[in-house]
């Protein structure tokens, strides 16, 4: 965001040298607004909604070994 802003500056001089500072620093804090919001919602639905659904986030159980060994085999014959 803050490149895109530093690029658009840069090759519009002409257009930024007419806009009025107030109204380009309210566009960044709307900007910076509309971001941390989108990231919280994110935040908020993976926290909320997500851990209903049947998903695969854990971390893996490990599956029981139910191989019976060569050496176990013959002892037991």
């Amino acid at each position: 965001m803050v490149t895109e802003s530093k690029l658009c500056i840069k090759n519009g001089k002409e257009l930024f040298g007419q806009a009025q500072v107030c109204n380009v620093i309210v566009w960044l804090v709307i900007q910076i607004l509309v971001s941390i919001a989108v990231v919280y919602g994110v935040v908020l639905y993976h926290r909320y909604i997500e851990p209903n659904s049947d998903s695969n986030t854990g971390s893996p159980k490990k599956k029981e070994n139910k191989t019976v060994h060569c050496c176990a085999r013959l002892q037991i014959l």
